[in-house]
């Protein structure tokens, strides 16, 4: 209050005659005003971004405000004293660009439908209530489940409420006693995706890893087998209520946090726990969640074809016709948009690296065999590219059920590992000749050496790389003594293959290993 009266009793004095004290808040002010206001603009075109999808186009510069400022002191030093209209229209200069922004998107919600809330149910699977009850949490992806909770004629859906519609639990380890609460937490990952318009976009909602996440709470008290829900507090989430001032008028909290809702296409981490006595568990039999979500339903004469490669690999897939927005071939997974009843032509890399195709498929079941294939766009596609990591090892080899029985180990696949080669790798120089069974292979070897499986002990997995030395694909001991994979055959082999020069120093080894019979 001190350095506002400061700076009004001394304004009229002039830009030159200006109390130090006065030109040092003067400037300190602008700088912290300048630094908020461009914080509030930064925020707002976020919200711009992630509420309409498309870039924004408008002028959010704060110079022609602090050079109307400037120009307000000038003046003073000619004996002009500031009126109430001119501060108002400083605060003109920095809301009618936000009135602008206001306009332009209610001009875009008039001219298109409006958007549209609804509820879906659905309950966790027998798989993933095992991993939320054992390991104590588990990932849950809304619009990635299969078979889906969402039509294909949606986009652009957020999440509005996420709410428990039935929680089943029972004691394990004995019955309860006097506390029996379980704690549910189901935390959105901070990363949305927005389908619109063909298009896909990326939105990151914590800056660091010490932002509060968006997690709904539910907290269940398993003696009265009655559980309480909580909700992201509206009027902490929204940066609207500050800067609309809503302290000082009704509002609906619902209503403020219009911009701020997650995106439905995101992981949410369900996590579980248990405070009861000790030795009593708390264990979930069914866990089904309701949601409430907005969306917009797609225009009638487009087709969105949804290309998903399972797998995290990124092979080249061909388009022949470019789509609604002039984009055609893609890697991994893409979305594209067409003309409904368009044909269109995808063509799948056959081979990506070591990956092989296998299919096309959409949820249905299998469309074709062949890596190219023509869609006919009468409807939105969500079609799958599958490929496959094919065995190394050759199914037409007697010792195949050996090489799956051990975990089917790459190292077999070495064209010389049934002669002793451990590692594919050679010895030697050019000078004296090379040799592929030596030292490394036998250091391997003795590592694993009558290694025995459990019970009789840690197993020949607890070795590095000693499935290696299994030469012979074999298996030695007795139900009695312990089985054991690497022993005296192998050294055998070991011993038979051991220094032996590639030509031409010596006969060499031959790389049969893979050989068919």
């Amino acid at each position: 209050m001190l350095a506002v009266d400061a700076i009004h009793a001394n304004l009229t004095a002039g830009l030159n005659g200006l109390d130090p004290r006065v030109a040092s808040i003067i400037k300190d002010v602008e700088l912290r005003q300048r630094d908020r206001l461009l914080k509030y603009q930064y925020y707002l075109i976020q919200a711009y971004h992630y509420r309409m999808l498309e870039p924004y186009d408008g002028d959010l510069s704060l110079l022609r405000l602090f050079d109307e400022l400037r120009q307000m002191v000038i003046a003073a030093d000619e004996g002009y004293e500031p009126k109430p209209e001119d501060y108002e229209k400083l605060k003109s200069i920095y809301t009618e660009e936000l009135q602008r922004i206001a306009f332009e998107i209610w001009e875009e919600l008039d001219e298109n439908g409006p958007a549209k809330s609804n509820y879906i149910s659905f309950g966790l699977t027998a798989e993933e209530l095992r991993k939320l009850n054992e390991e104590g949490a588990v990932t849950i992806n809304l619009f990635e489940r299969r078979p889906r909770i969402f039509s294909k004629k949606w986009e652009n859906l957020r999440i509005f409420k996420l709410n428990t519609e039935e929680l089943l639990v029972h004691p394990e380890g004995g019955p309860y006693a006097s506390t029996a609460l379980m704690f549910l937490s189901l935390e959105h990952s901070g990363v949305s995706r927005l389908s619109s318009g063909g298009d896909t976009y990326l939105f990151r909602h914590y800056k660091s890893g010490d932002v509060k996440p968006i997690a709904w709470d539910v907290v269940y008290d398993g003696i009265s087998q009655e559980y309480y829900e909580s909700e992201p507090s509206a009027a902490q989430v929204s940066l609207l209520r500050h800067l609309l001032d809503l302290e000082k008028v009704h509002y609906d909290e619902e209503d403020i946090i219009l911009y701020s809702r997650p995106a439905a296409w995101a992981d949410i981490v369900i996590s579980k726990e248990v405070s009861t006595d000790p030795g009593v568990d708390m264990v979930i039999d069914s866990l089904r969640l309701k949601v409430r979500f907005d969306y917009y339903s797609k225009p009638t004469k487009r087709a969105d074809l949804a290309v998903e490669v399972p797998g995290d690999i990124m092979p080249n897939i061909f388009v022949d016709t470019p789509d609604r927005n002039s984009r055609q071939d893609g890697r991994g997974d893409f979305r594209r948009a067409f003309r409904q009843y368009q044909r269109v032509t995808l063509s799948a890399q056959p081979f990506y690296g070591r990956w092989e195709f296998v299919k096309w498929a959409d949820d249905d079941g299998d469309l074709a065999f062949e890596p190219t294939i023509e869609i006919g766009m009468d409807d939105h596609k969500h079609i799958y590219a599958t490929y496959t990591l094919p065995d190394c090892y050759p199914e037409c080899r007697d010792d195949y059920p050996q090489w799956v029985a051990a975990g089917k180990p790459a190292c077999w696949c070495y064209p010389r590992q049934c002669h002793g080669d451990v590692d594919d790798l050679s010895g030697g120089s050019e000078k004296t000749g090379y040799y592929y069974v030596g030292p490394d292979d036998l250091n391997v070897l003795l590592s694993g050496w009558l290694v025995k499986e459990p019970p009789h002990g840690l197993g020949i997995a607890s070795v590095p790389n000693g499935i290696c030395a299994d030469f012979a694909h074999d298996v030695g001991g007795s139900e009695k003594t312990g089985f054991y994979s690497v022993g005296p055959s192998d050294l055998n082999i070991l011993i038979s293959n051991w220094l032996k020069k590639e030509p031409p120093h010596g006969p060499g080894i031959d790389p049969d290993c893979l050989d068919c019979p």
